[in-house]
C-alpha cells in the first residue's frame, strides 16, 4: 500500500467531533480586543504563539486549557474553542497530571490546516503531533471569520448561525478528504518524538499512544492506517523486532513508570490512564515485567 491516504485517517473522528451540534455552552470566544473571563497565569514558552488566522480548538480526550494574556479557557469533549487573529495565545494541561488530545484547524484564505497534538504527562516524549493540509478554492478563512462575528455579537438566533457555519467548515474539510484534496507536511510539526505519520507504521504508533487510555484492538490500528491485521501485525514485528502486542504492553507499562515515579496519582487512576480496566490486572502485568508492584517501584523511585 501506498503511504497516501494514511495520515488522513487519523483525521476523520476529529473532524466528526467538529461537525458535533452544541448549544450555547459549547462555543467558546477567544476575540481580539476582549478581557472577558478569568485572568490567565502568564508564562513564558516556545509554544506560546500569535496567528494571523481564525484557529479552532477542541479536546477529544481528556482536559486542556487555552490561554491568553487576558482569559483562560477550559477545554473539555464537547466544547468548541474559536481563536481570533491577533490572539496570543497557548494551549496547555489542565493540570501537571493531565493527558489530552486536541485538534486544532486553522483557516486561512481557501487552505485548512489540521492539527492533532497527543500531550502525555510525566512522559519523556510528552507532546505528539500530526499535520494536514487541506487545499481546496472555497473561502474557509471567511466562514471562520463569521463565526467569530457571531459569537462576538450573540444577536438572536446566534446559536443556530454559528452552528450552520460550523457545518458548513466541517463539510468542506470532508468532501476535501474524501476528494483527495489535501497536502502532508513532510514531517510531524516541532515535537519531542518526531512521527511521519504518513507512513503507515509510525501512524500505528501514533493511534496506539493516543487511544493508551482504551482496549485497543490490532484490527482497529489496522483499519486506521489502511493495512490487513496480518500485514500489520508481520510488518510491525519485521520493522521493530518485537510484536504488536508486545509493543502495546511496553507502551501502557513505559507510560505507567513515568506517572509512578514523577506523579502522585493513586495507582487505581494510573492503571486507568494506561488502558488497564482493573488495577489487580494493571498490578500483575506491572509486577511481571519490573519485579516490583507499582507500589514498590513507587518508593524505590522515592528512596532513591
Amino acid at each position: 500500500m501506498s503511504v497516501e491516504g494514511v495520515s488522513w485517517r487519523l483525521f476523520e473522528d476529529r473532524i466528526r467531533d467538529f461537525l458535533a451540534a452544541r448549544g450555547e455552552d459549547g462555543y467558546l470566544h477567544a476575540a481580539s480586543g476582549t478581557a472577558s473571563g478569568r485572568r490567565a497565569t502568564r508564562t513564558t514558552t516556545v509554544t506560546r504563539h500569535t496567528s494571523n488566522c481564525c484557529e479552532f480548538f477542541l479536546v477529544a480526550e481528556g482536559r486542556a486549557r487555552l490561554e491568553t494574556p487576558a482569559e483562560t479557557f477550559e477545554l473539555t469533549p464537547g466544547k468548541l474553542l474559536l481563536v481570533d487573529p491577533g490572539v496570543e495565545h497557548e494551549e496547555l494541561p489542565a493540570s501537571p497530571d493531565d493527558s489530552y488530545l486536541a485538534f486544532c484547524f486553522m483557516a486561512q484564505g481557501t487552505t485548512a490546516d489540521l492539527f492533532q497534538a497527543l500531550y502525555l504527562p510525566h512522559t519523556r516524549d510528552n507532546v505528539l503531533n500530526s499535520h494536514l493540509r487541506l487545499v481546496g478554492s472555497e473561502p474557509v478563512e471567511e466562514a471562520a471569520r463569521l463565526v467569530g462575528v457571531e459569537l462576538a455579537h450573540r444577536r438572536a438566533g446566534w446559536v443556530e448561525a454559528v452552528g450552520h457555519l460550523v457545518q458548513y467548515l466541517g463539510l468542506l474539510l470532508q468532501r476535501r478528504v474524501a476528494s483527495g484534496s489535501f497536502e502532508y507536511a513532510s514531517r510531524t510539526m516541532s515535537t519531542n518524538l518526531n512521527l511521519n505519520l504518513n507512513h503507515p507504521l509510525e501512524a500505528a504508533l501514533f493511534y496506539c499512544a493516543a487511544n493508551i487510555h482504551r482496549a485497543i484492538r490490532l484490527a482497529d490500528v489496522a483499519a486506521a492506517v489502511g493495512y490487513s491485521p496480518s500485514y500489520l501485525s508481520r510488518t510491525f514485528s519485521q520493522s521493530f523486532g518485537i510484536s504488536f502486542s508486545e509493543h502495546l504492553r511496553a507502551l501502557r507499562l513505559g507510560v505507567a513508570e513515568s506517572l509512578l515515579s514523577r506523579s502522585g496519582l493513586p495507582v487505581q487512576e494510573i492503571a486507568r490512564r494506561v488502558g488497564y480496566q482493573y488495577p489487580w490486572h494493571f498490578t500483575r502485568a506491572f509486577t511481571q515485567a519490573m519485579g516490583m508492584s507499582p507500589r514498590e517501584y513507587r518508593r524505590a523511585h522515592a528512596a532513591g
